[in-house]
């Protein structure tokens, strides 16, 4: 009697064990998540990739901000957080590093502590190295140009420019119109007092360049008391100038050479994964780099895709050969300081430019 009962109670435990444990079971031939549904009609799995983007003076957040939500609409599941960051957060103590890094020219000088080797991404080429190791891949770019009111150049004057770059590659041959070639400029206006704005960095190297050699000293002249942005002739972005035009103003320009700039935007590794290298070779895909001329910017790996002449004038140029400055060997201070310090000495802006690759 004793021992049916406990062949009873021994049954009964096992019973409820089976019943404990048949989800499980169930569970694990089914593929481990108990989720029986087919593969191809389950939601994505959701994840996310983290973008930093460093501060400079490249105006493409508004194209970032398209890549960003086409890239989440071509990788279902994937959400992309771009966030403006400074360069001490980099070295914070509780840092958590992002997956891609966007950074300009001069806004990171610590590569080799935060940043992974481009292996396999493609030629970063001289800009984006450090110490050998290629870092950075440059994305594209704005060109710079001297902006005029029309009525300071004469119509005759305002073909292409044919002297050559000592640095980079001649300008194309083409007329363009609404351009000013630089031996048609009306020098001795803009070295007036308050005529011409004086701008900044690599650019104030371009301005030497095209400026005739007989006048360069009066030029330097200029950096010792820079005028406001409030003269009628500045130097500034083809995108700015061609906002100028779309706003109603008859300003005339002149495309600045030789072919360089330090308003680049970069692509960059910090954590390694298939979403940060999907991400980057998206930006530098052949529709994005087409994508980036659409917005008046220069792109550095497919010159292609100008919706304008006057962008279409600056593509072939940079087509032809650019010297981008070192994205790492300066912070952005120390190459304007030491482009404004050549630019007053009235240096040889060939020989300064070459010391910032």
């Amino acid at each position: 009697m004793r021992g049916r009962r406990a062949s009873l109670i021994l049954s009964l435990l096992m019973t409820a064990a089976l019943i404990y444990l048949l989800p499980g079971l169930l569970g694990s031939l089914g593929g481990g998540d108990g989720n029986r549904m087919d593969e191809r009609l389950r939601p994505p799995r959701m994840r996310t990739l983290t973008v930093w983007l460093m501060p400079g003076a490249v105006n493409d957040r508004k194209l970032l901000n398209e890549a960003c939500a086409a890239f989440e609409k071509e990788y279902p599941g994937v959400r992309v957080f771009l966030r403006t960051v400074t360069a001490e957060e980099w070295t914070a103590p509780d840092a958590v590093l992002p997956d891609v890094a966007l950074l300009a020219t001069g806004s990171l000088n610590i590569p080799e502590k935060v940043l992974l080797p481009l292996a396999g991404m493609g030629e970063a080429g001289a800009s984006g190295r450090s110490g050998g190791i290629d870092y950075a891949l440059p994305l594209w770019l704005e060109a710079n140009v001297l902006s005029l009111p029309t009525e300071w150049v004469e119509p005759a004057a305002t073909a292409q420019p044919a002297p050559g770059s000592l640095l980079a590659s001649p300008p194309p041959e083409a007329e363009a119109s609404g351009m000013a070639a630089a031996e048609n400029l009306p020098w001795r206006k803009l070295l007036e007092p308050g005529a011409l704005a004086l701008p900044q960095g690599v650019a104030l190297q371009q301005l030497m360049f095209v400026c005739p050699a007989q006048i360069r000293g009066e030029l330097a002249a200029l950096g010792a008391h820079a005028e406001t942005g409030a003269s009628q002739a500045r130097v500034c972005t083809l995108g700015e100038h061609l906002a100028a035009l779309r706003g109603g103003e008859a300003r005339v320009a002149c495309l600045l050479a030789p072919a360089v700039s330090d308003r680049v935007r970069y692509a960059a590794l910090a954590r390694d994964g298939e979403d940060a290298r999907a991400f980057i070779g998206m930006l530098a895909s052949d529709s994005w780099q087409a994508r980036a001329a659409a917005a008046d910017m220069i792109p550095a790996l497919v010159q292609d895709g100008a919706g304008n002449e006057i962008t279409r004038t600056a593509l072939e140029r940079f087509s032809q050969g650019m010297t981008l400055p070192n994205a790492f060997a300066h912070t952005v201070q120390e190459l304007q300081s030491l482009c404004l310090d050549a630019f007053v000495r009235a240096a040889d802006p060939v020989e300064t430019l070459l010391r910032l690759r």
